[in-house]
């Protein structure tokens, strides 16, 4: 009796002073996009949701594109120094290639065509990326992209006497130069605007917004009216990170992410409005 006593005691006194569940640690999260944009507003209000939502849950913050470019960011979070991202239809396309269908040119006319197809095949590519061991928290938009140059550019003749730059790694883009005939200087983005500025390249192609936030407006002085295609963007968690969040702090980030990347999209169509206004009264020439 004395030993079932002792024993029964010891299990008591094992449950005690057992170690509550150890927390995930912060989401360590990578961006292009610099401190105090928009898309880090959004960012910064998903991570104070999550934290009221989910206590001892946070995300690491890594803007203006410390962690280096996609490619880098990539791997980085392949080897578990990154969890999370925002990426460009490049750095998707280099996880999951099918989402590339939304960057076509094209494809996409209007914003209520864009956002009819990112719902109704969020959950088929949710899954896709969940196969290569990522989580989709939700898409969000880059923008129409247009061509910048230092030259004006109104015919693919034009266009084939520049110096095209081309993101490195970007097949889809390389494809489209390649059928206007144009062999593209593959660069990393982070390398534009010092190659813009050396004469390595004199033409860029970005959504408008993008072009002011990376200041590439100020190294050029055309841009084309029209617009080449809609360039989609979303951001990804790691499926390794993701798993080891409760499944409280898990259901939290996907009811805070999704809605508030919806209104990140519906931003950044206004301020690719004003940024197209900001670019022409920078001087840059519209051409046709």
């Amino acid at each position: 009796m004395k030993t079932f006593a002792f024993i029964s005691l010891a299990a008591v006194a094992s449950i005690i002073v057992a170690p509550a569940a150890v927390a995930a640690p912060p989401l360590k999260f990578a961006t292009v996009a610099p401190d105090g944009s928009t898309w880090m507003k959004i960012m910064r209000g998903i991570d104070a949701d999550w934290r009221k939502k989910a206590p001892g849950a946070a995300i690491k913050f890594y803007p203006g594109g410390v962690m280096g470019d996609e490619k880098d960011v990539l791997k980085k979070m392949r080897f578990g120094q990154i969890h999370g991202a925002g990426f460009t239809g490049r750095g998707l396309g280099a996880i999951f290639s099918d989402v590339r269908v939304l960057d076509l040119p094209g494809i996409l006319p209007s914003d209520a065509d864009a956002d009819k197809v990112t719902e109704t095949f969020f959950d088929r590519f949710a899954k896709g990326f969940e196969s290569k061991g990522f989580i989709l928290l939700g898409f969000t938009e880059v923008g129409p992209v247009h061509i910048f140059s230092k030259k004006p550019i109104k015919t693919v003749a034009d266009i084939r006497g520049a110096k095209v730059w081309v993101w490195e790694g970007d097949p889809l883009a390389a494809e489209m130069f390649k059928a206007f005939g144009v062999t593209p200087v593959p660069l990393p983005i982070t390398d534009v605007i010092t190659s813009l500025e050396t004469g390595l390249i004199d033409t860029v192609y970005a959504s408008a917004l993008g072009a002011v936030a990376l200041q590439w407006h100020t190294r050029v002085k055309y841009m084309s009216a029209a617009s080449l295609a809609r360039a989609t963007g979303a951001v990804l968690v790691t499926k390794s990170y993701f798993d080891k969040l409760s499944a409280a702090e898990r259901e939290s980030l996907r009811a805070i992410a999704r809605p508030a990347l919806r209104a990140l999209t519906a931003a950044s169509r206004k301020e690719n409005t004003k940024a197209m206004a900001a670019i022409q009264k920078a001087g840059v020439a519209m051409t046709p």
